[in-house]
This record gives structure tokens, sequence and C-alpha cells, in this order.
């Protein structure tokens, strides 16, 4: 829960700012970030970590789905 309302005040930041992506290195496994929608950026400079985005339009289009989903229950 807490990182959907984190995703959400980046969504509606974004609005204010024009930002498309959240970008994130990953430490360790990106399996976490992965379950997340993110994706790999190939050719991160740091190798200890793996560059990864998640495109804004993905967390609303799930904030959409969220939102039918309560008003057909």
């Amino acid at each position: 829960m807490l990182t959907f309302r984190g995703f959400w005040v980046i969504v509606r930041i974004a609005k204010l700012s024009g930002a498309r992506y959240i970008v994130t290195d990953a430490v360790g496994k990106t399996s976490f970030y992965e379950k997340y929608g993110f994706r790999p950026i190939l050719g991160g400079s740091n190798p200890n970590t793996v560059k990864m985005f998640l495109d804004l339009n993905v967390i609303r289009i799930a904030n959409n789905q969220r939102r039918e989903e309560k008003i057909a229950n």
C-alpha cells in the first residue's frame, strides 16, 4: 500500500512537471522492481547496480482499473 501511495504522489507531481518515467538504480535483485513494472535500461555506467525505469502511464492505467473495480463492486 505504501508503494502504491508513493507512486501516486509521483504521478501527481508528474502532471505539474511533465515527467514521464521513474528511474532508479536497483541494487541486488531486480525482481522487487520488476513486479511493479520496472524494466532494465541496458548499458548503465555503474556495474554494481541495474538502472531501471517505469513508464508513469503504467501507474495511471493501474489506478484507473482499480477505480473501475471499486465502482463495479
